[in-house]
């Protein structure tokens, strides 16, 4: 008979798919087969090199939450969902699995300020996952409304300048010819290797190109020097594999259907009326 606690994560009507097949998988990412939030954790353990399965589809997650909180491994109301195979121990919201990854796999600043910091930077780049999808799909995307978001000087572009001024300030570079720090050596938060606020930024910037790629003029614009950590990330074997990987196996598949066509039409819309122009 199978238990909350262990039965719903190795069900055989989950549809699992194991990653880094090389080595035996102690992880186990339960999320949407879509990039969005999950990806936040996904390029964690592929930069690492740190075997998982990645599990999870539309039927077994809504079944899973669907249970009551008691019944559950651990009482949550979405994906992500971390859980350690060996231990049991389990783990959801995205920025607590990214923290609790980052201690275990060494990608958390060593100082109590820069660490902070860190955590900032991955709720920044979650917060603009909300905000692209309308917390989710609560709302849909009307041509009003995308115009105050969409666009110099508006909503995404205050966001991207903000992921821009912290890596100017903290990773000690800046696009200007006084430039303190190479770009190709600049992090965050100047830490000597990537730490979670790269790696934030990267799930977040990596799949927003791959999915919707007039959005990198929007990048390009606001953020360069973000974005040259992103390609410099992207060249990384572990990462360069992953994404050609998960490009096959989810062509743009960035969110939730309907919010996903409705980000999708908007971006479609701006193409072609700049196209007029």
């Amino acid at each position: 008979m199978q238990t909350a606690a262990s039965g719903w994560w190795t069900s055989a009507t989950m549809e699992e798919k194991v990653v880094n097949a090389g080595g035996e998988a102690e992880w186990e990412l339960v999320y949407w087969p879509v990039t969005f939030r999950g990806n936040f954790v996904r390029v964690l353990f592929e930069h690492a090199g740190v075997a998982y399965q990645d599990t999870g589809s539309f039927e077994s997650n809504m079944k899973l939450m669907s249970l009551p909180p008691h019944e559950q491994p651990l009482p949550f109301v979405g994906p992500p969902v971390l859980r350690n195979k060996k231990t049991g121990f389990a783990l959801s919201q995205t920025a607590a699995i990214v923290a609790y990854l980052g201690k275990k796999l060494g990608y958390d600043p060593s100082d109590l300020e820069t660490s902070a910091l860190a955590l900032k930077i991955v709720l920044d780049c979650l917060d603009i996952l909300g905000e692209i999808s309308l917390s989710n799909g609560a709302q849909m995307w009307t041509r009003e409304s995308w115009a105050s978001f969409r666009g110099e000087g508006k909503r995404l572009d205050s966001w991207l300048k903000n992921l821009e001024a912290s890596a100017q300030r903290f990773g000690g570079g800046t696009t200007s010819a006084q430039k303190s720090v190479p770009s190709s050596e600049v992090w965050m938060l100047g830490t000597p290797t990537a730490s979670i606020a790269d790696l934030a930024l990267f799930a977040l910037l990596e799949q927003l190109v791959r999915n919707m790629p007039p959005l990198k003029s929007d990048v390009l614009r606001a953020a360069p020097l973000c974005w040259s950590i992103v390609e410099r990330l992207a060249a990384q074997q572990n990462l360069r594999s992953f994404i050609q990987k998960q490009t096959a196996q989810l062509p743009r598949r960035f969110c939730a259907p309907k919010i996903q066509a409705s980000i999708y039409a908007m971006i479609e819309a701006d193409e072609q009326q700049d196209s007029k122009l």
